[in-house]
């Protein structure tokens, strides 16, 4: 049985620099199995949800093909 969103806790205390993204158990679950992410089977639920949140806040610095890597343009100073 799945837990319910509101179960999924923050754990980054005081120091939790970025908001806490809302996404569902559900979208969670899909977003893992299209990016391939493989998580410890020692993380409990709350833990599990929590580390695919993070993840999913920076889901655009992950690149499942080539096709898909973004090119960075830097400012020399000039």
């Amino acid at each position: 049985m799945g837990m319910a969103r509101s179960q999924v806790i923050d754990r980054g205390g005081a120091n939790h620099a970025w908001p806490v993204n809302h996404a569902s158990c559900h979208d969670l679950d899909n977003f893992q199995a299209e990016y391939g992410f493989e998580l410890s089977p020692q993380l409990d639920e709350a833990q599990r949800y929590e580390i695919l949140e993070m993840l999913l806040r920076y889901k655009s610095v992950f690149a499942r093909d080539m096709t898909e890597i973004k090119l960075c343009k830097v400012n020399h100073g000039n």
